[in-house]
């Protein structure tokens, strides 16, 4: 599947992705039958106007949204995979859909 341009409306500027799909370090489903956490294998890193800083998206194999974090640098953004999931992106990618 393509990287698309955006994703919810912000703006894909990079993208990266895990071998397989995963789902964060110390994960537990919800209690009470709640809906549980997608597995993540896509990243993007977005932008937004307006905005100084940038979102990683964390996104499922399709491309769908599951959840994202706000960082005011490109570096700590990029720092994001291997915090959350403990596995690191082993390439970022420039969009250009």
């Amino acid at each position: 599947m393509e990287t698309p341009a955006t994703i919810h409306g912000f703006a894909v500027v990079e993208y990266g992705y895990f071998s397989l799909p995963i789902l964060p370090i110390g994960y537990l489903p919800p209690p009470n039958c709640g809906d549980p956490l997608l597995p993540v294998q896509n990243l993007a890193i977005c932008t937004s106007d307006g905005v100084d800083g940038y979102y990683m998206m964390f996104c499922t194999p399709e491309w769908e949204y599951v959840t994202y974090q706000f960082h005011e640098l490109m570096d700590s953004t990029k720092k994001a995979p291997l915090i959350e999931f403990g596995q690191d992106v082993k390439a970022w990618h420039v969009n250009q859909a």
